[in-house]
This record gives structure tokens, C-alpha cells and sequence, in this order.
């Protein structure tokens, strides 16, 4: 995060851009996903120890496997009909309608003539990805049905879950927008 806007910066997303080499944080963050997602069995430090253990002893530490066998069959139902696509194209929607959302509140296809660079900048992000969640939900729910994999009953089963995991996220997002908004008005 940058603590100043810099003075050649044309606009909000250019400052953003800028920005991005000073993000060692989150630059080494993404490449740390990449390089988990690739090398098969990269686990280090307590977590390198305990799959040592498990593999050479047999021995999971404090979990009783059937114990949380039991649990897991609790909570999950198996569905013959899911395919990892299933997890995977929901969240390709997602961001692709993100992105879209996002240039269409900013006014990228009003006529203008905005550059893409200037319809992220002056995008309402809040409205853009309730807008993209929404449309998302609606794919979604189309496709579910249509591959059979969950029914109608099933999918808004599962809202009241996802929401409970969302408040967390709708809690910090309305206070980092409010702070975004006090250092807009302090800053003019």
C-alpha cells in the first residue's frame, strides 16, 4: 500500500500500478501459490514434519481418523455428478464478470471514450462486484442445474453457509471504504 499519490500519477489506477513493485508482501504471496500449486509435495516447516510423521509412522498426531472420517461424512455428501470444472468455472466467471462490472459502472461503454485505465479508476467498486456476485450466483445456479449437480433446494441450501463465510469480508470492506472516503475528503 502506497501512503503517497504520486505526482506524475494521471490518475487513481495509475498510482495503483506504480504501487505494485513496493508490494514485496503481496508479490512474494502470489508467487508462494504459485510455487505450492506446482511442486507436488512442497509442504515445509510443522506441516513438513507432521506428513513425515504420518508417512513413516502411520501416526496422525492428535487426530483420530475415524473420528474425523465420521465428521467429514457429517458435513459433505458425495455427488457423482461433480467434476472439478464444476469448482473451477464459477470462479472464472466470477472474475471475468468482476472485470467487466467493474468497466461497465466505471463508464468504459458509455461513449465517452474512457481508457480502461480511467473506467477502473473511476469505478464504484462496491456496486461493480455486488453487481458481478450477483450475476455470478445466477450463472451458477444455471449451470448447477443443468449439470445436475445440485438441485434447486440444495443450492439456496448452501447461500446460508456461504454467507456466514462472507461476514467476516462485508464487515472490512464497508470500513476500508469509509477510511478510502475520509482520505478523499481530507486529501481535497
Amino acid at each position: 500500500m502506497i501512503s503517497y499519490y504520486p505526482e506524475n500519477a494521471e490518475s487513481g489506477m495509475a498510482a495503483f500500478l506504480s504501487s505494485i513493485p513496493m508490494n514485496l508482501y503481496a508479490v512474494l504471496t502470489l508467487f508462494m501459490v504459485f510455487w505450492m500449486a506446482l511442486k507436488k509435495n512442497s509442504e515445509y516447516g510443522p506441516m513438513a514434519k507432521a506428513e513425515l510423521q504420518a508417512a513413516t509412522t502411520g501416526e496422525l498426531g492428535a487426530i483420530d481418523s475415524s473420528e474425523a472420517e465420521d465428521e467429514f461424512n457429517k458435513v459433505t455428501k458425495k455427488n457423482s455428478n461433480g467434476r472439478v470444472s464444476d469448482l473451477v468455472i464459477p470462479i472464472v466467471v466470477l472474475i471475468v464478470l468482476s472485470i467487466l462490472s467493474m468497466l461497465f459502472v466505471g463508464g468504459s461503454w458509455d461513449g465517452t471514450g474512457k481508457s480502461l485505465f480511467d473506467a477502473f479508476g473511476d469505478t464504484d467498486t462496491g456496486y461493480a462486484l455486488a453487481l458481478s456476485a450477483f450475476m455470478t450466483l445466477s450463472v451458477t445456479f444455471i449451470y448447477y442445474l443443468l449439470r445436475r449437480v445440485l438441485n434447486f433446494k440444495e443450492y439456496f441450501g448452501c447461500i446460508n453457509q456461504g454467507v456466514k463465510s462472507m461476514v467476516p469480508a462485508c464487515v472490512i470492506l464497508p470500513r476500508v471504504w469509509g477510511v478510502d472516503k475520509i482520505l478523499d475528503k481530507t486529501a481535497a
